[in-house]
């Protein structure tokens, strides 16, 4: 009984370990300035988000600045809340990171936004 308990362990450790990898990677990767640029209207606005290493994060369009919070979550998601003049904002959204690619899935709506890191 005890040799099944330590395979049924070993065998869950190592189906997690790819998913903390993935975590740590993305918590690695994410740390900087992403920038993108977005339609509205006939006008192209610039959106620049930070994310720092202790967990805070700045979205900038054009000359406003918004601070907050975010985390990575298991599962490559990461919730960032955003202080609003209304009040906190939460939003979760699905990660894919690279050295210079970002790209936010909301997992409310779907909409995907695609940032290059800002050099």
């Amino acid at each position: 009984m005890r040799a099944l308990r330590t395979i049924v362990l070993g065998c869950g450790l190592l189906l997690a370990g790819p998913a903390l990898a993935q975590e740590q990677d993305v918590k690695k990767l994410i740390v900087g300035k992403w920038e993108t640029s977005q339609k509205v209207g006939d006008k192209d606005i610039k959106v620049v988000v930070e994310f720092a290493k202790d967990g805070k994060a700045v979205v900038t369009v054009r000359d406003i600045s918004i601070s907050g919070t975010y985390q990575v979550k298991d599962a490559g998601k990461v919730e960032v809340a955003l202080n609003l003049k209304d009040g906190p904002s939460k939003g979760i959204y699905e990660v894919k990171v690279t050295a210079d690619m970002l790209e936010l899935k909301d997992t409310k709506d779907g909409k995907v936004d695609k940032f290059r890191r800002a050099k």
